[in-house]
């Protein structure tokens, strides 16, 4: 399986997750957005984004850099504002882990 294709598996679970919980999620259109998904929380929207994660030694990891746009496999940090929920989907675990983005180091 190719990687995009576990980053669309997850998106689609962690979506799935959402609605069975009640709560109304867009999609943004087209690319280059920061985040995947946009949750209606009643009082605000949530910019949420999917991570797959996997285990290794005991622990739950995730990649937690951005792809640069147009620069092949150039990586860098999200930046505050771009995203307020890290959300990983681990395939191992079959879980959902949501992390607040100002708890995991943006810049």
């Amino acid at each position: 399986m190719y990687k995009y294709e576990n980053g669309n598996r997850s998106e689609g679970i962690v979506l799935c997750a959402y609605l069975d919980a009640g709560f109304n999620v867009s999609i943004p259109f087209g690319t280059g957005a920061s985040y995947d998904l946009v949750v209606d929380v009643g009082s605000r929207f949530l910019k949420i984004q999917v991570k797959t994660a996997w285990v290794s030694n005991g622990c739950v990891l995730y990649k937690s850099q951005r792809r640069q746009p147009g620069t092949g496999l150039t990586r860098r940090a999200y930046k505050s504002g771009e995203v307020d929920y890290f959300v990983a989907y681990c395939p191992t675990t079959a879980a959902i882990y949501a992390v607040p983005a100002e708890k995991h180091g943006v810049e």
